[in-house]
């Protein structure tokens, strides 16, 4: 009897008191349940991004397959650049012959009787030499003085006119290569207007027209070139002035021919450099 009634207060006491054991057992279980839980979680959604994944591809290569699959525009064709056309260039009076230039510029006879060194009481034979001048103002002609200043006679032809005007030297400047002449016929004067002189000096480099009548032909000759130089030098043994060097071509017979910028006389042509 004592036997029976212990065994079955011991099996009530299981019953009411769960054992160590059991407590551990149910925290376990609990434990798993909710892994297992977070695992059913993880997996739904790692299927649903693989799903997703797997789904995006198909549009990608929809969208370029159409792309692909839509007929190109055709393309316009090819415009060809229309040539620009560029105005030509205007050219400065500088760069042009004027004809009021030409009709001032003289031809100029002169016949010279130079002095002999070795005979002082006596003259060498005439030399019929031609040159240039041009009309300024006061009823004047310019030239050079080598050209006149030891001529005999001296004679003055317009340009494009047959007609030979006597003229007298008023004044010679050995030192610096001028000479002034006149016409005893001032109606000349009428119809050719004198050149006016530049009151500054010209730019380096620009452009210059030199009119005369070298030696070799009777039509007036113009040459065109630049401004090479200008300094200030000796022209001979007493004198001493402005120089300008200019690459235009001269050749005997030019002396005494304008050189011209604007229309306005820079100078008198009166050397030719000589290269050997």
């Amino acid at each position: 009897m004592p036997v029976s009634i212990l065994r079955t207060f011991r099996d009530r006491r299981c019953r009411l008191l769960p054992s160590p054991i059991q407590k551990n057992d149910a925290r376990f279980r609990s434990r798993i349940e909710f892994l297992c839980r977070m695992m059913i979680d993880r997996r739904s959604r790692l299927a649903f991004a693989i799903t997703f994944a797997s789904a995006v591809p198909p549009i990608f290569c929809l969208v370029l397959t159409a792309a692909l699959a839509a007929p190109a525009e055709p393309s316009p064709p090819p415009v060809t650049p229309t040539p620009e056309v560029k105005p030509s260039p205007v050219l400065s009076p500088a760069a042009t012959p004027s004809k009021a230039v030409e009709n001032s510029v003289v031809k100029i006879f002169a016949t010279l009787r130079l002095p002999d060194p070795s005979k002082p009481w006596t003259k060498k034979e005439p030399n019929e030499i031609t040159a240039s001048g041009t009309v300024i103002s006061g009823k004047r002609i310019l030239t050079n003085a080598h050209v006149v200043q030891y001529a005999s006679e001296v004679q003055v032809q317009a340009n494009q006119a047959g007609d030979k005007l006597p003229a007298v030297v008023k004044a010679v400047g050995p030192g610096i290569d001028l000479a002034i002449l006149e016409l005893e016929d001032q109606k000349f004067f009428d119809s050719h207007s004198p050149l006016p002189f530049k009151k500054s000096l010209p730019d380096s480099k620009e452009p210059v027209m030199v009119y005369g009548y070298p030696t070799g032909g009777a039509s007036l000759s113009i040459t065109k070139g630049i401004i090479s130089r200008i300094e200030f030098t000796g022209y001979s043994i007493s004198a001493q002035g402005l120089r300008i060097q200019i690459d235009a071509a001269i050749n005997p017979g030019n002396s005494g021919g304008p050189a011209v910028v604007n229309d306005e006389i820079v100078g008198l042509a009166f050397s030719q450099l000589q290269l050997r």
